[in-house]
């Protein structure tokens, strides 16, 4: 609702806090069991470029930085296609290296973008204010949004964890690979339209406007682009797909109908659930996170007689289905009036 300095670094500080938190749990996994995880420089790497990134993308979407955010990821994507690889392989560095130079590419942009920010409006610098009730409840809230997501994305890769344990090796193979796939543009199309759906909640927010009928609106106007793009970007990896099998080597065909049906509401489900950053209902949509990969994992483990494949498309369609169905009740709930 606000731009202020503690709103504008408190994502970068939960990006890293999350990533530490990550780092340190994967060595933890790997001490009990014996072998060895290497996070040290390359988690802290990791934690720099992603709380970078947050504090660059937030306040480029807050303050309307559209040209800004472009040019950067322009030349975030230049330098990690052709001059960071380039350096790699006439180096032969070691995997540390790698990754510092794969994390430059990221952030020499970020901070060259800094920089001229801090040039033209004089020297001023970004500072946090703010009270220490605002920090407890600002970090209940992301760190809630923080774990929400990691359920999430253990549900999105459940599917294939189990394909390898209960299909053949060539089967389990295409599920992984197509299903890589099909998923593929789903975060794309979330950070382009589903970023600008909550910035435009965002705003109604600050006017007192929101009411359920206009964040509907809001809703279709994000859902109906991406899915077009998605579609178009299904026919032409399917076309990919035919005229490059002798290379790519799949052999399980059926699989792209069940698996792109399942990306697409996927793709509904991520975009509309952004919604869920005014809602302010973190616990409850923790919950329904948990729920759905508990309800994936038994339509997988537990309902024979049906193709694999099949069995996850339609299953995780009904899944991500109720999700949404749940989300516009949410917000029905929550903002059949105006809220002031």
């Amino acid at each position: 609702m606000k731009v202020d300095a503690f709103t504008i670094l408190f994502p970068a500080l939960v990006a890293v806090m999350s990533t530490i938190l990550v780092s340190a749990s994967l060595s933890w996994i790997g001490v009990v069991g014996g072998f060895s995880v290497q996070i040290g420089f390359p988690g802290v790497v990791l934690a720099l470029y992603l709380g970078l990134q947050e504090y660059f993308s937030f306040l480029c979407i807050q303050e309307g930085r559209w040209r800004e955010l472009v040019v950067v990821r322009v030349f975030q994507m230049a330098l990690s296609l052709f001059v960071i690889p380039y350096i790699y392989f006439i180096s032969a560095v070691d995997i540390d290296l790698s990754i510092l130079y794969f994390g430059l590419s990221f952030i020499l942009p970020i901070v060259g973008w800094i920089g001229y920010r801090v040039i033209r409006e004089g020297g001023n610098l970004i500072v946090p204010n703010a009270s220490a009730h605002e920090i407890y409840s600002a970090s209940v809230r992301s760190f809630g949004l923080t774990f929400s997501q990691i359920v999430s994305s253990l549900y999105v890769n459940i599917a294939s964890i189990l394909a390898i344990s209960l299909l053949p090796a060539a089967t389990a193979g295409d599920f992984s690979f197509l299903s890589r796939f099909a998923t593929a543009p789903v975060g794309l199309l979330r950070q382009v339209f589903g970023q600008l759906f909550l910035a435009d909640c965002l705003k109604l927010e600050k006017d007192g406007m929101l009411r359920s009928d206009k964040i509907e609106k809001l809703m279709h106007k994000a859902v109906v682009p991406s899915l077009l793009f998605y579609l178009s970007y299904t026919a032409l990896f399917s076309l990919c797909l035919f005229i490059w099998q002798e290379v790519l080597n799949v052999s399980n065909y059926h699989l792209i109908f069940p698996l792109f049906l399942a990306g697409i509401t996927q793709l509904v489900a991520s975009q509309i659930g952004l919604v869920r950053v005014i809602l302010r209902e973190e616990f409850l949509f923790l919950v329904a996170e948990v729920l759905r990969v508990i309800c994936i994992v038994f339509i997988l483990l537990f309902i024979s007689g049906i193709d694999y494949g099949y069995r996850y498309g339609f299953g995780s369609s009904l899944v991500y289905g109720s999700y949404i169905l749940f989300t516009i009740w949410r917000v029905r709930e929550k903002f059949g009036k105006y809220i002031y």
